[in-house]
C-alpha cells in the first residue's frame, strides 16, 4: 500500500532541511579532504601500493631455484677423428661437425653477493619516495583553499565594518537632518553624509560579489554546490603550534641522502662474489659428456658456478 501524498511532502520537506543544515557550515579539514578526493594524482599511493606488491613478489621468486628448458645447436670448422691401424681392434672415431642437445638446467644462488637484500632495500626506497610525492602534492593543494578560506573570511569581516559604519552614518543623518531643519547646520553636511553612505553601499556590494566569487571557486574545487550564506570555520592557532608543522621537503632531502647511500651500497654488492648450484639433464647429439660417443645419447651433470668480478 503506498502511503498518502500528504505525508511525502512533508517528509520531503524534513531532509531537504536536514540536508540544508549539514551544508551550512564548512570544517578547513573536511575542504582539504573533499579538494584532496578531486586530484587525480592522490590516487596514484593505491597504483603504487600495487607496484610495490608485484616488485616483492617477483623478489621472493627471484630467490627460489629457476627451472630453465634450453635447446641449442652449432656446427663447427673441425671435430674429432680418430682412425688408427695395425691393431688388435679396430678404432674408428669420426665426430660430426654439428652438434645439437636439449636440457633441463636448474639453478639456485646460494650466495648473491647480497643483492637480493638491497634489492628489496631499492625497492622500499622507491616506495617511500612515491608516497612522499603524494604527501607533498596533499600538502601543497591546502594552500589553494587557506587561501579562499581566508580571503572569505576577511571580506566577511569587512563587510560587518562596513555594516557598523552605514548604522553610524544612518544615525548621524538623522541627526544632521534636525539641524539643518533649525537653520545650526548647513545642507552640505547632509550631502556629505548621503555620499559616503553611498559609497559605502558600493564597497558592500563590490565585497558581496567578491566573497560569491571564493565561494564559487571553492565550490568547483571541492566539487559540492555551496550557498552564499555557508560558514566558514578556521581551526583554532592552538592547532598550529610550530612542532606540529609538517615539512615534506625536509623528508624529500632525507630521502635522496638515503638513495645516495643505497646506490653506493648496490655499486659495490657488484664486485662481491657469487656462488650458484646448478643441475642439468637432457638429451644431445652427440654424447656431450662421452667424447668416443658419436651417438644420440641421454647425460646428466650437477655442479656449482663461482663468479667474482674482479675488475668492471
Amino acid at each position: 500500500m503506498r502511503p498518502p501524498s500528504k505525508y511525502l511532502i512533508p517528509l520531503f520537506i524534513t531532509c531537504l532541511g536536514a540536508v540544508q543544515v549539514l551544508c551550512q557550515s564548512l570544517e578547513l579539514e573536511k575542504a582539504f579532504s573533499m579538494y584532496q578526493q578531486n586530484l587525480s594524482q592522490v590516487h596514484n599511493q593505491e597504483v603504487y601500493n600495487s607496484i610495490k606488491l608485484a616488485q616483492d613478489k617477483a623478489l621472493r621468486a627471484g630467490r627460489l631455484p629457476q627451472i630453465s628448458f634450453i635447446a641449442e645447436g652449432r656446427i663447427q670448422s673441425e671435430s674429432t677423428s680418430l682412425d688408427i691401424e695395425n691393431l688388435p681392434f679396430d678404432i674408428d672415431l669420426d665426430i660430426p661437425l654439428y652438434n645439437a642437445r636439449g636440457y633441463i638446467e636448474a639453478k639456485y644462488a646460494i650466495l648473491d653477493g647480497g643483492r637480493s637484500k638491497l634489492q628489496y632495500q631499492q625497492n622500499q626506497q622507491d616506495y617511500k619516495g612515491n608516497l612522499l610525492k603524494v604527501e607533498e602534492l596533499k600538502h601543497e593543494s591546502k594552500q589553494p583553499i587557506i587561501n579562499l578560506f581566508l580571503g572569505i573570511k576577511t571580506l566577511r569581516q569587512q563587510s560587518q565594518l562596513i555594516d557598523i559604519s552605514l548604522e553610524n552614518i544612518q544615525a548621524r543623518e538623522a541627526v544632521i537632518e534636525a539641524a539643518v531643519e533649525e537653520g545650526v547646520t548647513l545642507a552640505s553636511e547632509q550631502d556629505k553624509l548621503v555620499l559616503r553612505r553611498i559609497e559605502l553601499e558600493s564597497r558592500k556590494s563590490s565585497v558581496n560579489l567578491e566573497v560569491k566569487g571564493l565561494i564559487q571557486t571553492l565550490s568547483f574545487l571541492i566539487d559540492s554546490t555551496l550557498d552564499n550564506t555557508i560558514e566558514i570555520n578556521l581551526p583554532t592557532m592552538m592547532t598550529a603550534l610550530p612542532d606540529q608543522i609538517l615539512r615534506p621537503e625536509l623528508d624529500q632531502i632525507d630521502h635522496a641522502k638515503q638513495q645516495l647511500l643505497l646506490q653506493s651500497d648496490i655499486a659495490e654488492s657488484e664486485r662481491k662474489p657469487r656462488l650458484i648450484a646448478f643441475i642439468q639433464g637432457g638429451l644431445g647429439h652427440p654424447n656431450p659428456l662421452n667424447p668416443l660417443d658419436s651417438e644420440t645419447s641421454p647425460y646428466a651433470l650437477a655442479g656449482f658456478q663461482f663468479v667474482w668480478p674482479i675488475i668492471d
